[in-house]
Formats: C-alpha cells, sequence, structure tokens
C-alpha cells in the first residue's frame, strides 16, 4: 500500500496535471479567472506542467485580466519553472489581442523572436486583430507587410482585421488595396466579410461609384450579398448624393428576398431627403411602423423631420414630433430644431416658439438654427415684439454676437424693425444698442 512516490510517481504526476489543466481551463471558461490563477499560484504550481500553465496564459482573456497572462508567461523558464513555447508565447498574445492591446501583443511578439520561438501566422494574427479594435492601422499593415520576410502567407482573417483597422480610421484607400491588390492579397480569396468592411469603408468616405462596382464584383464571384452588403452600399449612395440609386438598391434588396433592417429604412428615408421627395420619406417610415420585423428609432423620425424641414411641411413636422414623444423616442435637439426649422417658411412663429420652449422643459439645448429659424418665422409674420423677445431670451450673447455671421444680421434687423414699427428701443440691452449704433460690427 505505499504509493504517493516513487515507482509510479511519474505517471501520477501526468495525471495530476492533466486533472489540475482541466480544472483551470473551466474556470476561465466560467469567467472565475482569480480561482484558476490561485491554483497556478498556490502550493499546487510546483505540480503543474507547461500545459497547465498555458492553459492559465490562455483563460486569461479578460479585459482586467490579460496582464495575468504577461505576468504567467513571463514566470516560465525562471526558477525550475518550464521553459516557454510558441504555444505559450501564442496564447498570451491572444489573451492581449482579445482585451484590444496591441502595444503589448506586438511587443510579446518580439520577445517570441528573441527567445528563437518563431511566432506564427495566428499570432501574428492576433496581433493584427488587436490593432483593429483599436482602429491602428498603420501597425496592422507593418505587421502584414513583414509576413514574406518570414515564410509566412497572411490568410483571410489577417486581410480582414486589417481592413476593419481602416474602416475605423476611415483609411478606405487603404482598405482598397488590401481587399483587391494581388501584392497584398498573395492568392488570398476575399470573403464577404472583407467585402462587407471595405463598403463600410467607402460609404463612410460616400464613395458610391466604388461601392456600386463592389456589390458587382461580389455578384462576379459568386458570392452572396447581404443585409450588410446592402446597408453599407445604400449609405454610400446616400452620403454621395445619389439618392434614386440608394431607393433602387433599397428595393433591389427586397427582390433577392432581403429584409430591410431599420439601418436600411432609415439611409433610405435620408435619401427621400436628399432627394426632396418628403412624402416619400413618410411612406417609408408608415412602412417601417407597419413591419413585424423592425420599429423605428428616433434617427428614423430624424430624418422624417429633416425632410419635411427642407420642404417646408411644417403640419406632418409637428405631427412626427409629436408621435416620436408618444412613441418613447425621446426627441432630441435635432428633432426640435428640423421642427423649428419646417415652421420658418410658413411664418408659424407661434409654433416655433413653443417647440424652444419645450426644448427647455426638456433640458435640451438652444441650437443656434433653431433660434434662427424662430427669428426667422417672427420676421416673415412681421411679429417684431415677439421677434425681439425671443432675441433678448435667446439671442447671441455680447461675447458669441462675434460668432454668429448670418445670424446676427437677422438679429439686426430685428433690433431695427421693432424701433421702427413700436419704438420700444429703450428695451434694447446697452450693448446691443451700441452694435446698431455701429451698423452691427463686431
Amino acid at each position: 500500500g505505499g504509493g504517493g512516490s516513487g515507482g509510479g510517481s511519474g505517471a501520477g504526476a501526468s495525471a495530476f496535471a492533466r486533472d489540475l489543466a482541466k480544472q483551470i481551463s473551466s474556470l476561465g471558461s466560467a469567467r472565475r479567472w482569480a480561482a484558476a490563477l490561485a491554483l497556478l499560484a498556490g502550493p499546487l504550481a510546483a505540480r503543474a506542467d507547461l500545459v497547465c500553465f498555458n492553459v492559465g496564459i490562455s483563460a486569461c482573456s479578460g479585459l482586467s485580466v490579460w496582464p495575468w497572462a504577461v505576468h504567467l508567461l513571463s514566470t516560465l523558464g525562471s526558477r525550475g519553472m518550464p521553459r516557454p513555447t510558441v504555444v505559450s508565447f501564442g496564447s498570451a498574445i491572444a489573451a492581449c489581442a482579445r482585451a484590444g492591446q496591441w502595444r503589448w501583443a506586438i511587443h510579446l511578439l518580439s520577445l517570441s523572436d528573441r527567445a528563437r520561438l518563431a511566432p506564427s501566422i495566428k499570432s501574428f494574427c492576433a496581433a493584427i486583430s488587436a490593432c483593429e479594435r483599436t482602429g491602428q492601422w498603420a501597425p496592422a499593415l507593418a505587421l502584414l507587410a513583414g509576413l514574406p520576410a518570414r515564410s509566412l502567407r497572411a490568410d483571410v482573417a489577417c486581410l480582414n482585421s486589417a481592413t476593419s483597422a481602416c474602416r475605423r480610421e476611415s483609411r478606405w484607400e487603404v482598405a482598397l488595396a488590401l481587399q483587391v491588390d494581388p501584392g497584398w492579397r498573395a492568392g488570398v480569396r476575399t470573403d464577404i466579410i472583407g467585402y462587407n468592411s471595405l463598403l463600410s469603408a467607402l460609404e463612410q468616405a460616400a464613395q458610391w461609384e466604388r461601392a456600386l462596382m463592389l456589390l458587382h464584383d461580389i455578384r462576379s464571384n459568386d458570392l452572396v450579398p447581404g443585409a450588410i452588403t446592402y446597408n453599407a452600399t445604400i449609405s454610400a449612395c446616400e452620403k454621395g448624393r445619389e439618392w434614386r440609386r440608394s431607393l433602387d438598391l433599397f428595393v433591389g434588396m427586397q427582390q433577392v428576398a432581403l429584409r430591410p433592417d431599420v439601418v436600411a429604412y432609415n439611409a433610405s428615408i435620408t435619401a427621400c431627403q436628399r432627394g426632396s421627395r418628403w412624402q416619400g420619406a413618410l411612406d417609408l417610415l408608415r412602412e417601417l411602423h407597419s413591419s413585424i420585423h423592425v420599429c423605428p428609432d428616433i434617427v428614423s423620425y430624424n430624418a422624417s423631420l429633416s425632410a419635411c424641414e427642407k420642404a417646408a411641411q411644417w403640419r406632418p413636422a409637428l405631427r412626427l414630433l409629436a408621435e416620436a414623444a408618444s412613441r418613447s423616442l425621446a426627441p432630441d435637439d435635432v428633432s426640435f430644431g428640423a421642427a423649428a426649422s419646417s415652421c420658418q417658411a410658413g411664418a408659424r412663429w407661434e409654433q416655433a416658439a413653443m417647440l424652444l420652449g419645450e426644448m427647455q422643459a426638456r433640458g435640451l439645448k438652444l441650437t443656434q438654427a433653431a433660434v434662427h429659424a424662430t427669428l426667422s418665422a417672427c420676421a416673415l409674420a412681421s411679429a417684431w415684439r415677439s421677434a425681439l423677445n425671443l432675441l433678448l431670451v435667446h439671442g447671441p450673447s455680447p461675447t458669441a454676437w462675434a460668432r454668429q455671421g448670418s445670424a446676427r444680421s437677422l438679429c439686426i434687423e430685428v433690433a431695427l424693425r421693432t424701433c421702427d414699427a413700436s419704438g420700444h428701443c429703450a428695451l434694447l440691452p446697452p450693448w446691443l444698442l451700441m452694435r446698431l449704433s455701429s451698423g452691427g460690427s463686431p
């Protein structure tokens, strides 16, 4: 009966280490990082083998525990500990990458080289992914560019991560090269994820022509464009003021049995606004309401309000504003500003003034555009006393006067017209009287 050590100790130690590794892995999967690390920090650590430490490093993948992955890696090779391997470094790099610690990921790649442990393509992809998470496109490209010298070939995941990093920083030209330039691709076929990432970069830059060409390439390469593909292309055309193309794509995605989401609807409503088709914008909003799969958000209403504003349709605008509030969508300063501006052309100064009051009641900041629109509505209705009251309450401060531009000219007109019509110049503050006497100059 003797057994704890001696002849069978090797097999027993191996079995113990395997069981310990399983416990560490299980705790890490359950995000019980403290318990997992305790197994490698207490008296059991002396019986842990390299696999246990590698599993422990991999378990440290949370945002707050990645330093422990680096710490565990640093303990390997010291005080009788097993020496780290490519797997050890790769696990630590992956832990840093998942936490977005791109500098540490690149540093560990360098340490792996110094230890004469050539990093794998998987480790490089993890480091590029860390760069992607924080929009560090230049380091991501540097890592990609260094792969051929190591006889490593970038896979589709590496290229997609680098493309996404470029997208985050609006580097659409570089993103385009990564996805279509044979020098970067080296025979790697672009997948739909890469195309979608590139389309998002083109959408941000309003590169609608290139977006349409890319959509054609996707179809030509026997790939199936999805909702994300269409959303980015619709938005690219909308931002490029190609509103007809946006609406054609919106119809086209439904013809291929794709269900538009709120992003597609919002981009199409904005396209209607750019094309001065306010009724079309309201039709899309109603269609969005009738859908059982998607609901409008405040962006949907703001885009519709902007369409009404552009067409001076103040009645529909006020209805939309009330409807958004009734649906608990919390109208913001953009919502109220568009509604106030829609009242301007119709000289509906009472409604515009009420909107300013409601903005204040909701704790929203009064925008210069909203105040300017309300003053303009008063001016069109020759409501000079009301305009003057608004000017005194909401007009520019003495220090802000010089920065108001066209709004300053309107304020001068309001003040002068009020004085001429009613002789109430005494109501004007001294600083404004001084501006009038100097012709309104700053």
